[in-house]
């Protein structure tokens, strides 16, 4: 397992364990041969988007989080995903250890912790 699958895979038990709902983001292309002879080019999953994708507790606020070991630097693609879901009111963060995502999640509860009705505002009633 390569390094950046492993801090994955760490990332999205330490948000279970935090109450966060998340989940791994595949996004990719490949081509697939027809019956026909014929070759089609599928992709899937945004462009750009996260390595996580996530729902914070208390307040419904959308989470993209992409993950980068060593010496990995952020696509353009990327950077624009970022600066859209934080236009659009959501988070989005880089993350290089684990430690980095425990931070991130301390700032969210401390900052719930001292603005109490925040966790109302973004909710829209279902009844």
């Amino acid at each position: 397992m390569s390094v950046t699958n492993a801090l994955t895979r760490e990332c999205l038990h330490l948000l279970r364990l935090r109450g966060v709902l998340a989940w791994r983001n595949n996004t990719g292309a490949l081509t697939i041969a027809r019956a026909s002879g014929r070759t089609q080019f599928l992709r899937f999953g945004e462009v750009g988007s996260g390595d996580i994708l996530a729902v914070m507790p208390q307040t419904g606020r959308f989470l993209s989080i992409e993950i980068k070991t060593g010496h990995d630097t952020l696509r353009q693609s990327q950077k624009e995903w970022i600066a859209q879901v934080r236009a659009q009111g959501g988070l989005a963060i880089v993350v290089r250890s684990l430690g980095d995502l425990c931070r991130f999640l301390d700032q969210q509860e401390n900052y719930m912790a001292l603005n109490p009705t925040r966790s109302s505002d973004r909710r829209v009633a279902t009844e």
